[in-house]
Parts: C-alpha cells; structure tokens; sequence
C-alpha cells in the first residue's frame, strides 16, 4: 500500500479552501435531484478513493472509484473547480447557512 509515501505525498491546503467546500455543500444541499456535484474535482483526490459522482432523479446514490493508477493534480492547483470560485465570489452564503431569496 506504500502507506509512509502516500502520507508524505499529503498537502497543507488553505482553510479557506475548506470554507469553500462547506459552502459549496450549503449551497447545493436543497438543490434536489438529479444531481451532479462539481466539487472536489476527481484529480485532487487520492487514487482508489470513491466519490458521490451523481444522485439520479429517484435519488439513488451512484458512486465512482478513483483508478489505482491515476495520477493526482500537481501540489499547489486549486481543489474547487472555476466554477465553484466563481459562484462563491459571486453568491456567497449568508453566516448562519440560510439562503436568502431575490425579491
């Protein structure tokens, strides 16, 4: 399993890059079905991990596994896609998680 390597291999990655995941999860929580979510991209997760890739419109959970012999993004990409940047730049989430309605 080259565990000591893949754990050297890890990243330190910004907070706020995490606030960024958690508010892409608020965002989309009521969003319904079907659904695909967009956020992490597949390249910034670890070979052999399995993922969310979609919930179908009867809301069954269909998941995919990363392939063993995939390789990672560089160190240093962003782990949102543009995107997320984009709509949490545009839209972001009220403190409190409440999405507030345009009149």
């Amino acid at each position: 399993m080259q565990l000591s390597a893949r754990l050297e291999s890890r990243e330190e990655v910004h907070p706020s890059e995490l606030d960024m995941a958690l508010d892409t999860r608020a965002r989309m929580h009521g969003a319904g079905a079907p659904y695909k979510p967009v956020y992490p991209s597949t390249g910034r997760l670890f070979p052999g991990t399995y993922f969310l890739k979609e919930i179908d419109d009867k809301w069954r959970r269909i998941y995919e596994r990363v392939p063993l012999d995939s390789a990672m993004a560089p160190h240093g990409a962003p782990l949102a896609p543009e995107c997320v940047r984009r709509m949490a730049d545009r839209d972001p989430v009220p403190e409190d998680g409440t999405k507030k309605q345009k009149v």
